[in-house]
């Protein structure tokens, strides 16, 4: 425990004042100084277990030679484009082999009816690093971005340090380039950047190791099929309840002790976390939850969905549907990035359903006053608040449960379901 806690918190602290100093003292001439910095973070990635020595030289040849593609440009003037798109595949097929591939073969349907399961598991999992979602979808906005000009005289070096920088690689925050590439280009860190980066890491890790950890236990974290087919159905609304409360703590204090090592590290990483929980809907909560990851799905799955849609006859005559669907697809999408599960994808649909409910009925523009007063009164909010809490904690519940747990509740209770469920 002491070795692991010295590996992911004290020594990304050590190394990122250590390279701060090298920049300071370098002055304006600190042409290793971005190598330096590459291989600090592949160093800690290695050391903290997140990669073995393969898998992650074989995810640099990848995004190495992505980047320098990336960076060089045609006589057009553009990224080179060849290289660029198969790279770009080649690291998108790597994301899907490790991300569903391996679960699907050692434990999934395929592993008990096919033979080469347990080898072909056995020969990928060596190759896997952990954080490799998070790289793909950043490397989707680089993608995106890039191609449409948004990124300017991008440094291959920087794009890869970008991709696996330590203190971000696990859950985020996920910054975008163009605030990297800004953050890099200035002086190094000073004691105030040290000063707050300190004051984040230590509410991140309050938050985790105290609050996280004291409510662990009374959470449905903390239960496996065995208290789940016996507790008694106020045991499981309470667990469900403090769920969401726990999920909170964790996350976002790892998120805080995130942005407060990247200070040390000259990086200002984005807030992801803003107190979720007074929402009062699903949309205030999506603006308020992993902000960084929504704003991606946000700009590079939802809108071009949306877009797609509305150029069709079908869906500019059928409005309300144009609203949802995008959304519904979207949270799906999220739901399948979490992991061949059912519960995950039940998770997404329940969030999908919600989002596109509100984008439905916010055409509407009631004017009753009992909308007025749900808007406007503080027990109107305080009431909206509870709900859209219920919501979340409901939809946690898929979130936080194993297909064999789902499968428990489901036989306990699937008499009192509707027939449709059954």
């Amino acid at each position: 425990m002491d070795w692991q806690f010295f590996a992911e918190i004290l020594a990304p602290l050590l190394l990122g004042l250590a390279v701060q100093c090298y920049k300071r003292l370098a002055g304006g001439a600190r042409p290793m100084e971005p190598f330096l910095f590459l291989a600090a973070q592949l160093w800690l990635i290695h050391v903290c277990g997140f990669g073995t020595f393969a898998a992650l030289s074989f995810v640099l040849v990848i995004l190495g030679g992505y980047a320098v593609c990336a960076c060089k440009t045609s006589v057009s003037g553009r990224p080179l484009p060849y290289g660029l798109a198969a790279l770009f595949i080649a690291y998108l097929g790597y994301w899907a082999l490790e991300k569903y591939a391996v679960p699907l073969c050692s434990g999934g349907p395929f592993a008990a009816s096919r033979s080469w399961a347990e080898s072909f598991a056995a020969h990928v999992s060596p190759l896997a690093v952990v954080g490799i979602s998070y790289m793909g979808f950043k490397l989707v906005h680089f993608h995106v971005d890039r191609n449409a000009g948004a990124i300017e005289k991008p440094n291959a070096i920087e794009v890869v340090n970008w991709l696996l920088f330590f203190p971000s690689i696990v859950a985020g925050p996920m910054q975008r380039f163009q605030d990297w590439q800004r953050q890099r280009a200035q002086s190094p860190a000073g004691l105030d950047d040290f000063v707050r980066g300190a004051e984040e890491l230590l509410l991140g890790l309050f938050m985790k190791f105290a609050l996280a950890n004291g409510i662990r236990g009374f959470s449905l974290a903390a239960l496996g099929p065995g208290p789940i087919s016996i507790a008694s159905p106020r045991q499981l609304a309470v667990a469900a309840l403090i769920y969401p409360a726990y999920l909170y703590f964790d996350f976002a204090g790892y998120s805080n002790i995130a942005i407060g090592t990247g200070r040390f590290w000259g990086i200002s990483l984005p807030e992801n976390f803003r107190y979720p929980y007074v929402s009062r809907n699903l949309a205030e909560f999506w603006n308020r939850w992993h902000i960084s990851l929504s704003q991606l799905l946000r700009d590079y799955l939802y809108y071009p969905i949306s877009l797609a849609l509305k150029r069709r006859a079908f869906f500019r005559s059928h409005t309300n549907f144009a609203a949802a669907l995008p959304l519904i697809l979207t949270f799906v999408t999220v739901g399948f990035w979490h992991g061949l599960t059912v519960g995950y994808i039940v998770y997404g649909f329940i969030h999908g359903v919600g989002l596109g409910y509100i984008a439905i009925t916010r055409r509407w523009k009631s004017e009753s006053a009992f909308s007025r007063w749900w808007h406007s009164s503080k027990l109107g909010y305080l009431c909206a608040v509870l709900i859209n809490y219920g919501y979340v904690a409901v939809s946690f519940c898929f979130f936080a449960l194993s297909d064999a747990d789902l499968l428990i509740l489901y036989q306990r209770w699937r008499h009192i379901l509707p027939p449709i469920v059954r």
